[in-house]
């Protein structure tokens, strides 16, 4: 038979268990809610680390492509009338008159020399169009020497031309022959993406800009 005593010491040692537990509970409070407050500000903080670092690389960013498109806008002033230049000879149309084939072929020169100067500032999508509209209107290294030369008809150029003016017979030797002639609508279409993919180097959307090469009616 247990005692009464015994019982009531048994008691009494849960309850103090118990009491002590409580008081273990309450006191670990602050301790837990310390800990769980400097885990939420240490990761706050590397999340606002983190958002700032990615702010300063999209700003770097923004600021490396601003001062990109403004190098860009300044070719764009330098190359742009010359590629015109050579449009407009090709086509005779405008101007053209007034570029001789002495000029067209200073102004090929002047924009090689630019274009490989400042190669690494363009996308390699403009790379392969300047590339395709000078090789539409030049015969490249017909000679040791010699001067590259018009991809188009000698014929109708001296025609136009010398209604209003005289015709250098040194010119004659600049025209390729008849087999390497370029059509005038492949030289407008190489010019017109050209100029259109110019126009995007420089930040100008499609939905903004004209067609660089309006329709024209020519031989060729």
């Amino acid at each position: 038979m247990v005692r009464a005593g015994a019982h009531d010491d048994s008691v009494s040692s849960a309850e103090w268990t118990l009491e002590i537990a409580k008081l273990l509970v309450v006191a670990s409070i602050p301790l837990i809610v310390f800990f769980l407050g400097t885990r939420v500000t240490r990761a706050t903080q590397r999340l606002e680390e983190a958002q700032w670092a990615n702010r300063k690389t999209v700003e770097e960013a923004q600021w490396s492509n601003r001062k990109l498109i403004e190098h860009r806008l300044v070719l764009y002033d330098r190359m742009a009338p010359k590629l015109n230049d050579l449009f407009v000879f090709f086509a005779r149309r405008g101007h053209f008159k007034s570029v001789t084939p002495n000029k067209a072929l200073e102004s090929k020169r002047e924009l090689d020399q630019t274009f490989y100067a400042y190669e690494h500032l363009f996308s390699t999508g403009f790379a392969q169009r300047y590339h395709a509209f000078i090789d539409a209107c030049f015969e490249p290294f017909t000679d040791v020497g010699h001067d590259a030369k018009f991809r188009t008809d000698i014929a109708p150029q001296k025609r136009e031309r010398t209604e209003t003016s005289e015709w250098d017979s040194q010119w004659d030797t600049m025209f390729s022959s008849p087999a390497d002639r370029t059509p005038l609508a492949t030289i407008r279409a190489r010019y017109a993406e050209l100029m259109e993919r110019f126009a995007a180097e420089v930040g100008v959307r499609a939905d903004e800009r004209k067609s660089s090469a309006p329709a024209m009616n020519a031989d060729g």
